[in-house]
């Protein structure tokens, strides 16, 4: 089975990614199971997609070729995009 680590500590996000990655043969793997540091330091994308890409290129490596990586962020027009990225 190919694993895929889903680099995030946060256990609602592999509830809610885990599954998905399961129904297409991937055993998933976070950075709690795999023993990986997750003190990446500040966010300093621009947009969620940049952010979420620097983690899973943090993470990508010849064990872990397979990363997935989000970053939910909350931006709301009423409050000029606050609280934002």
């Amino acid at each position: 089975m190919t694993h895929l680590l889903l680099a995030t500590r946060n256990p609602i996000k592999y509830l809610l990614f885990g599954p998905v990655f399961r129904r297409h043969g991937f055993e998933v793997l976070t950075l709690r199971e795999a023993q990986l540091d997750s003190s990446a330091g500040p966010e300093v994308g621009q947009t969620p997609l940049e952010n979420a890409l620097a983690k899973a290129r943090r993470y990508h490596s010849a064990a872990y070729p397979w990363v997935f990586a989000n970053d939910a962020s909350l931006e709301i027009d009423a409050l000029g995009g606050e609280p934002g990225l």
